[in-house]
């Protein structure tokens, strides 16, 4: 519903409590009455409603046209066709793992003359124990999902004898029948539910995870049915194929053609003496790596799933081993691998338009555990030599978006104390990791001391791939994919940051600061009333320059500039204008940066707000689709999908404030009292009953375990610093005590580094000076902090 304010009105807050209840999202965000939002429009999904407008109003009114469509499909498809399914749950493994140690491989591979050989050598005899060893069920209608559920025939024949009873009352109108029909009809509807309430509870008793969350996710996403889609000359179809088809241009069409230039990259390293050029694909590592995977049932185009992979690691370990180190010496990968089948999935907006759809590829499994390997050899690599920048925060070890937005949040807090203001420009990259340039990519990887056999390796991964987008069982045909990392790999997201790892180099000499996750960049400078900024303005000149030499496209239209400063500085700002080519950033008093809302003084009202209003969303829609009122499996479901949207990134934003303390506590408090038997029970007892913290208590147990990582090095990071020890003279408390610096404003006040000095400070010594992440976490469960 937008960014929420909270208010001490009673009707706003009644209103408020009323969206939140029902789930609902408001669609409105222009004036409908002068400059004040007085017409809503309430929905349930975010995307049923599209093609919202405001129009001018009719006759003499005072209140404009609200005008929107409603993206319904009003038919489904029916498919009778009866397909074969693996049935990976129960198979027998071992005897997978038996008949694959048992096959004389050195003897198979002597036969074979190069990798394609070899691969089809492996995956005949692996589809063969498969066949033999993995059993089969038949699925009706596996494209649609069906919208009733198939009961047991006692609940068939309690629903047919209720329709049978009704039509006699509605007949004869006596109320005799009318009794009858009412009683048959609460036995229906209780057998029904103890049914489902059976179903639930059966899955709790299986303990199993995987299950768990995928009856949730079955129950809570939206699903929404892909009827039709706008071809590029606007009309619309429906045939799978024509669709798929669609879907594959649109994606394609973001490709970066080279165009033959090749800019200067100085070496990074001294390549005549580190250098990466071997990796090493010994059995022992590769079991290693087989046994970590996730035991996912979804396959690419080799038709293995992970959990094949990783359950009959011990007898695939060789002969992957044996395949792997030949494609990595010939320098040659099989066809098969080089095909990904991508997965439209729905971001928001209107479904029958492309661009609303992200693509998700699907690629070989066994080609991503080659890429794991390399990929960990590779990291160990940069991070060893230090050639990954500090300012770079995305898919690399000890470092996350909280590191990015708190080391941000750190020097716009100082800025801010020091009466400067600060002003924060977002950059956004079209299509970011579909865009590299292969050449571009291949001529960084030299520089940075990828050789031999690996660079030549890489460079055979990323030319002559293709995709086809697969929805249902249909396929579109096949487009070769000519720029780009594979996103549904391993190894193109450590790729695409060696290719934009460079980029803060462009702004030596300059009084600015960058911040980097993945593709999502932040320039910020800070200054004073009166002076000049111009070292922004050359910074986004630069930045620009680097981005046509290297072919990267910047969305301008998606770019935004915050300013942060004092509230009673504010009018008296003069923000300059930033922007490229004559085409000025938008200017918000708000942003979302790695999904926590900053706004101009960093104070997170409006970020509470947003995810109070989701994880009420979602915490009600758990309540109303769950039959089973047992408070393991509501507990369960609670701690899984609706508290991590009340704790991600915790300890950027966590509130001093009581007021917004408990709006983030009331979601819990909601939740607990609609449990069986818990409803006139206190918050406090409930929470003893289920054996919860509150969220309170979780903000702070999150606060020292960064705490913890920072002082013990467990996370990279550049506010290392701030958190100083001080010089322990007395004897009474821990010897890691911190000092507590004075602070003139609440940002600066409340910000982690200084929130957390007295919690920490207070802890026993046994907790602070816990050899492991782990052992920490376990004593500080144990420990009572106060609050």
């Amino acid at each position: 519903m937008g960014l929420l304010l909270w208010s001490d009105n009673i009707v706003y807050n009644s209103l408020i409590d009323f969206i939140n209840s029902y789930g609902f999202t408001q669609f409105v965000q222009s004036p409908t009455r002068d400059k004040h939002i007085l017409d809503l429009v309430l929905c349930s999904s975010d995307s049923l409603v599209k093609d919202l407008d405001i129009l001018p109003p009719i006759g003499e009114s005072d209140h404009n046209v609200v005008l929107f469509s409603a993206d319904v499909n009003p038919s489904l498809t029916t498919d009778d066709a009866v397909h074969e399914c693996y049935d990976w749950k129960n198979a027998d493994y071992q005897a997978i793992v038996n008949r694959m140690q048992s096959e004389n491989w050195d003897w198979i591979f002597q036969r074979c003359f190069n990798v394609e050989q070899c691969w089809n050598a492996f995956t005949d005899i692996l589809r063969e124990a498969i066949g033999m060893y993995v059993p089969k069920f038949r699925l009706k209608n596996v494209h649609t999902k069906s919208l009733s559920t198939r009961y047991p025939r006692y609940i068939r024949d309690l629903i047919q004898n209720k329709a049978i009873l009704w039509k006699r009352w509605k007949m004869s109108l006596n109320d005799n029948d009318k009794l009858v029909y009412k009683q048959a009809a609460s036995r229906c509807t209780a057998a029904i539910k103890k049914y489902h309430s059976a179903k639930e509870t059966e899955l709790i008793r299986k303990c199993n995870l995987g299950s768990f969350y995928n009856f949730v996710n079955r129950k809570i996403n939206k699903h929404n049915k892909l009827s039709d889609v706008r071809k590029p000359d606007g009309t619309i179809t429906q045939d799978c194929t024509e669709k798929a088809d669609t879907f594959n241009n649109f994606f394609s069409s973001v490709f970066t053609t080279d165009n033959g230039i090749t800019p200067e990259f100085d070496n990074r390293v001294d390549t005549t003496s580190t250098y990466l050029s071997c990796v090493n694909f010994s059995p022992a590592t590769v079991c290693k790596v087989l046994k970590h995977l996730k035991p996912t049932t979804s396959v690419g185009p080799d038709g293995i799933p992970n959990v094949l992979l990783s359950k009959c690691a011990p007898g695939l370990a060789v002969p992957l081993s044996h395949l792997f180190d030949t494609s990595f010496k010939d320098g040659v990968l099989p066809s098969c691998w080089k095909n990904a089948d991508v997965i439209p999935i729905h971001k928001k907006g209107c479904t029958i338009e492309p661009s609303n759809y992200r693509p998700i590829s699907l690629t070989s499994t066994c080609c991503r555990v080659m890429e794991r390997i390399i990929n960990n050899q590779l990291l160990d690599y940069l991070l060893a030599n230090r050639l990954i920048s500090k300012q770079q925060h995305g898919f690399i070890r000890k470092r996350s978006t909280c590191s990015n937005i708190l080391e941000s949040l750190h020097d716009w807090c100082l800025n801010l104390q020091s009466r400067y203001t600060t002003d924060i420009v977002y950059f956004d990259f079209k299509k970011a990791f579909d865009s590299v340039s292969h050449p571009k990519l291949l001529v960084k990887l030299k520089a940075y001391g990828i050789t031999g056999n690996l660079y030549t390796w890489i460079a055979e991964f990323l030319h002559n791939r293709s995709q086809s987008v697969k929805l249902g069982g249909s396929f579109s045909s096949s487009i070769l994919v000519t720029s780009g990392v594979p996103q549904g790999s391993v190894l193109g997201p450590t790729l695409f940051l060696l290719f934009i790892n460079d980029i803060c180099d462009v702004f030596d000499g300059l009084h600015i600061k960058c911040k980097l996750y993945a593709d999502d960049i932040k320039l910020y400078s800070c200054y004073d009333v009166n002076s000049s900024q111009s070292d922004l303005l050359v910074a986004i000149s630069r930045l620009y320059n680097w981005s046509c030499v290297w072919q990267l496209q910047i969305a301008i239209e998606k770019c935004f500039v915050c300013t942060v400063s004092n509230s009673r500085h504010n009018n008296s700002c003069a923000t300059s204008s930033y922007g490229i080519n004559n085409q000025a950033f938008a200017t918000v008093d708000n942003v979302r940066d790695l999904g926590v809302t900053i706004d101009s003084q960093l104070k997170f009202d409006k970020h509470i707000a947003g995810i109070v209003h989701k994880a009420m969303n979602r915490a009600n829609l758990i309540l109303k689709t769950f039959h089973s009122r047992d408070r393991t499996l509501l507990t369960k479901a609670f701690c899984t999908y609706v508290r991590p949207i009340l704790e991600y990134c915790s300890p950027v934003w966590s509130p001093h404030n009581n007021c917004l303390k408990n709006k983030i506590e009331k979601v819990q408090r909601y939740f607990t009292k609609r449990m069986a038997g818990l409803w006139n029970v206190t918050y406090h007892d409930r929470l003893e009953i289920l054996s919860l913290h509150s969220l309170e208590q979780r903000r702070v147990f999150c606060d020292l375990v960064l705490c913890y990582k920072i002082m013990n090095g467990l996370l990279d990071t550049e506010i290392a610093h701030v958190l100083t020890v001080a010089d322990n003279s007395k004897t009474r408390g821990h010897s890691m005590k911190l000092i507590k610096y004075h602070c003139s404003i609440d940002a600066t006040k409340y910000y982690f580094s200084n929130r957390v000095v007295n919690v920490w400070n207070s802890l026993p010594n046994y907790i602070v000076s816990a050899p492991s992440i782990s052992s920490f976490k376990r004593h500080l469960q144990q420990f009572e902090l106060s609050m």
